[in-house]
């Protein structure tokens, strides 16, 4: 028997909203929904920053001139002779034996390249020896057959820039860019650069595509340039430093981004993120160091340089073409300042265990805020909570703070449980920004994210807007993955080097952000609420410890037993799963210490709402304590209290639902070995006791889960209505709405939905699960009714009729 901890079945009847459009809630802020960009997964190298050549400045690996190789019988080596600049620390030298021969890159697994589209080369070119012909240089087939071509000339011994235009006259997705020497001889290369049309046409720019599915999600801010990747692995200098990202492609060092495993180009640098920013009409939120990275801690008494350094920054994109970095800005081709509203003070630096990332953040966290504040009194300062560890993250110091930071990479069903989890914060209180959510649990989400899962976000997102009085901003993360390159799995946008689609996880955030009302509605629910039902398997277990299990029975909720076991006659009423199980002296024994989970399950399922099990437990050896395994399904659907857990140090509810795995009531406890313990679990629908020896040590109720996830607003001065409901299972579901004050001129509703819980973009079908088109629905009264498919996400706006005039 499976695990039912919610029933599914929409048989009960109709849910029902009544929506008032008099009993509003908070206005919902207009910055609710942004973007959070990281350089991850070849998000920008290779990904949104449009450049197509890798590993164009010969620095990605000091051996090797990686992703380069040589044509016919050249030959190539990295050089450090008389380099270009203090930027660069390496050249390529090419050496051709013959007329023809030289290198070739093959950009970021593969070159797009497009019949008709001209392309802007310039690469920087020396020799030594005099070298005095021709450079033949374009894009070809990965069988070297011409799609387009440039032939440079006026080679000397002194570093000299060329730049071309290349038009290519066939499609191919997977060109080379090649690089030859028409006679032979022998020259050093460097900072070769290579760019198709970009979004705006503005230099060094974006990938067009790509910035267009930004744009469409008409974010209101951008969180930049990333989060880990701010903060940098071992040392300071492999964190974003952003001087050193300004200027010419051929002054910017890059540096070593090797969180994620790559080196940075910084070729997307600070004002390209702040150009960017200005391109999709979004404000800036730039994220600063303050000391604290992967691996290493800058000493409080060394901060003075970090915080400088911030507030040039910020004078940068903020101040005058009179200030001394605003000229620099103005001379970079932007004499207006741009628009940084935010700054956001570390990175995950907030942690409430003994974590280095996060020594003496609060300390830090006031010395940059009050050096912001003194020239800059109108910016937002954003903190940093728990990231990790907790689902009630705190601001453990007096400062005062605009926002608080809050990461959730949860699976879909904890999203579920947690649309209203913004209703139980204090009022008044802090003002959240979820800076990074997705529904992400391991083994719950398909390959690139489901239908199933981008439901959960949508929930999630609907319990922030209920909550917009606090929910203030909030950002998905991370938006972009190369195929090629997927270090974080789950990401809302992935793209080759020709091609692109959304998850559906994009479509939820492009509908909520196009579907955003200006104030709240209030809404009453009816039938919604979906009954707890704890049936399953019953059993016992351990996890890395040996230990035995005397007089297990389960009682019905009259007390009556419903299985008795003494363990005094054979054990076919018992089936174990993992670990050394075996009868001795009238107990139930697994005696393998090492053994991770062995568990064992009474053949005979609870098939009841109401029932207790009881059982005298006692340790051998080992690690830690005891299992008592109920409602078990299967090994994704499961509920069990582990008693002595955590290393032997506390006791807790574990539930897992669809392999979402959440902790309740977890207390400080220990198992001593050789002492028996009597334990008790009393089950009550949803409501689950548990005693040990007589005292309570659990005592929960599982939230009950709605049929339909429902929230209303109120947008356009009042004269739209929309209502948002998601139905997150298999099966369709009957709603009535019963409006009040709001008479109803003509509606229409668009969804997300899907057959499968499973259904998925990919390359082969990016469009599997997109949205529907606006249709005109039927309104007649004061009351709609009409069923939502499985796995659907509905977005129903409604027209006001004008107020006649007198």
């Amino acid at each position: 028997m499976m695990l039912l901890l919610f029933a599914v079945s929409h048989s009960k009847g109709q849910s029902v909203f009544s929506i008032d459009a008099l009993q509003q809630g908070a206005a919902i802020s207009p910055s609710l929904y942004g973007l959070f960009f990281e350089e991850i997964n070849h998000a920008g190298d290779g990904g949104l920053y449009a450049e197509l050549i890798r590993n164009r400045s010969f620095e990605d690996n000091e051996v090797q001139p990686e992703s380069w190789e040589a044509v016919g019988s050249a030959t190539i080596a990295l050089t450090q002779d008389c380099l270009l600049n203090s930027a660069q620390h390496y050249a390529l030298c090419i050496i051709a034996t013959a007329p023809g021969t030289g290198v070739q890159n093959t950009g970021y697994w593969g070159i797009h390249a497009v019949k008709g589209r001209t392309y802007r080369l310039s690469f920087w070119v020396r020799s030594a020896s005099g070298y005095k012909g021709g450079i033949t240089a374009g894009l070809y087939t990965a069988f070297g057959q011409p799609i387009g071509e440039a032939r440079l000339y006026g080679i000397t011994d002194k570093w000299k820039q060329f730049t071309a235009r290349i038009t290519a006259d066939k499609d191919d997705e997977s060109a080379v860019f090649r690089l030859t020497l028409q006679q032979t001889g022998d020259l050093d290369i460097d900072v070769v650069s290579l760019f198709p049309p970009t979004f705006k046409n503005r230099p060094n720019g974006l990938r067009p595509d790509l910035a267009q599915m930004l744009l469409d999600l008409k974010p209101a801010f951008v969180r930049f340039p990333g989060g880990c990747y701010v903060e940098g692995e071992n040392a300071i200098k492999n964190a974003f430093r952003w001087k050193t990202t300004l200027g010419p492609i051929h002054e910017r060092p890059g540096h070593g981004n090797y969180t994620w495993g790559y080196r940075s180009t910084d070729g997307l640098g600070f004002h390209e993120y702040l150009q960017m920013c200005e391109d999709l009409e979004a404000d800036a939120l730039f994220v600063v160091n303050i000391g604290l990275g992967h691996n290493y801690v800058v000493p409080m008494d060394s901060l003075q340089p970090l915080v400088q350094d911030m507030l040039d920054a910020l004078e940068y994109a903020n101040g005058p073409a009179t200030s001394f970095y605003g000229r620099i800005r103005a001379r970079n081709g932007h004499p207006a300042p741009f628009r940084i509203r935010y700054v956001e003070l570390g990175n995950e630096n907030y942690q409430a265990d003994s974590d280095a990332r996060s020594e003496n953040y609060a300390d830090r966290y006031a010395i940059f805020r009050k050096a912001i504040l003194e020239k800059y009194p109108e910016m937002k300062i954003i903190g940093n909570v728990e990231a990790w560890g907790t689902d009630h993250p705190s601001w453990r110091n007096s400062h005062p703070v605009d926002f608080l930071d809050e990461h959730y990479y949860k699976s879909h069903t904890w999203m579920l449980d947690n649309f209203t989890k913004y209703d139980h914060y204090p009022r008044p209180g802090h003002a959240i920004y979820n800076g990074e959510y997705a529904a992400n649990a391991p083994g719950t989400y398909g390959r690139n994210g489901t239908i199933e899962s981008a439901l959960g976000e949508a929930v999630y997102m609907m319990g922030m807007e209920r909550n917009a009085d606090i929910c203030r901003m909030a950002s998905f993360a991370p938006i972009f993955t190369h195929e090629s390159d997927r270090a974080w799995d789950y990401d809302m946008i992935h793209h080759t080097a020709s091609r692109s689609f959304g998850t559906p996880s994009y479509y939820v955030q492009q509908l909520f952000a196009h579907n955003k009302g200006d104030q709240v509605v209030l809404i009453e629910e009816k039938d919604n609420l979906l009954p707890i039902s704890l049936s399953g398997r019953a059993g016992v277990g351990t996890w890395l410890t040996a230990a035995q299990f005397s007089d297990f029975a389960i009682l019905d909720g009259e007390g009556l037993f419903v299985a008795k076991e003494s363990y005094s006659a054979d054990l076919d009423r018992w089936e174990p799963m993992g670990g050394m199980w075996q009868q001795a002296k009238q107990a139930y024994c697994q005696s393998d210490e090492k053994q991770q989970l062995g568990k064992s399950f009474y053949v005979q399922p609870v098939a009841l709402d109401r029932y207790e099990i009881t059982v005298n437990a006692r340790k051998q050896s080992g690690q830690e304590g005891f299992l008592l395994l109920f409602a078990y399904g299967d090994e994704q659907n499961y509920c069990w209290w582990n008693i002595g857990g955590w290393g032997n140090t506390a006791s807790a509810l574990e539930v897992s639902v669809g392999g979402s795995h959440t902790i309740y009531d977890r207390r400080p406890f220990s198992v001593e070995p050789g002492r028996t313990y009597q334990i008790r679990l009393q089950v009550d629908g949803g409501h689950i006791v548990g005693s040990i020896d007589g005292r309570e040590m659990l005592n929960v109720v599982l939230p009950s889960r709605r049929a339909v996830y429902a929230n209303a607003s109120l947008a356009k001065e009042g004269s739209e209505l929309i209502v948002k409901l998601v139905n997150p299972v298999g099966t369709p579901c009957s709603v009535r709405i019963d409006l009040a004050h709001f008479p109803v001129a003509e509606g229409y509703m668009q969804q997300l939905k899907s057959a499968h819980s499973t259904d998925e973009n990919t390359l082969e079908e990016p469009r599997k699960v997109v949205p529907t088109a606006m249709e005109p629905i039927q309104v007649e009264g004061a009351q709609i009714s009409f069923t939502l498919p499985p796995y659907s996400l509905n977005i129903l706006r409604l027209t006001k009729i004008k107020e006649s005039l007198p």
